[in-house]
């Protein structure tokens, strides 16, 4: 089970990268209930992540299909920027 997310502001007040930091672990896991809705457009907006195809590395994750992740579907991936924000934070999946 994976910990409440260590985002310990507001998320209004948050910057994308303290979202990213704090959310992007229980987003990857599909723990959605801990994530607010508007999260992945946001850090897509930002440049943090996009919406992608899924790739064949995606699909050799154990645990795709519970994520959500199936052949011909769509997925979210860390952009080289949000890669780096996250190696900054030192938080964090950087998948």
């Amino acid at each position: 089970m994976i910990e409440a997310p260590k985002l310990t502001i507001d998320y209004a007040e948050a910057t994308n990268e303290q979202r990213l930091s704090a959310l992007w672990d229980a987003f990857c896991d599909a723990d959605l209930d801990l994530v607010p809705p508007e999260f992945p457009e946001d850090m897509e907006k930002a440049g943090l992540v996009e919406f992608v195809p899924v790739t064949d590395e995606a699909l050799d994750d154990p645990f795709a299909w519970e994520r959500g992740i199936v052949p011909g579907g769509m997925m979210w991936q860390l952009t080289p920027t949000g890669r780096e924000a996250l190696r900054q934070s030192g938080e964090g999946q950087t998948r």
